[in-house]
């Protein structure tokens, strides 16, 4: 007789599975606790870090670069109504 487990996902929770069947149909990516997420995450590159991400000194730079760049006269807010006479 096969005795329910619970099953923990990343991102769809946890789940009661109530027979063997069930059991086999899931993917890998049913992990047996939530704490052994964190050691499948150690093992690999972290998921939210890009593969492709440029390092924090490019991102500044062009930043700066981006920010001494003159704006034109069109970005300027447009008054609006009647012009007070001081």
């Amino acid at each position: 007789m096969f005795k329910p487990k619970w099953r923990y996902h990343k991102v769809k929770g946890a789940k009661l599975i109530k027979s063997q069947a069930e059991l086999d149909a899931l993917s890998p990516e049913w992990l047996d606790s939530p704490a052994s997420f964190k050691a499948q995450q150690s093992d690999s590159n972290p998921a939210h870090v890009k593969k492709d991400a440029k390092p924090v000194a490019e991102e500044s730079a062009s930043a700066q670069e981006q920010a001494s760049v003159p704006q034109p006269d069109s970005q300027k807010p447009a008054s609006k109504g009647k012009k007070s006479i001081l």
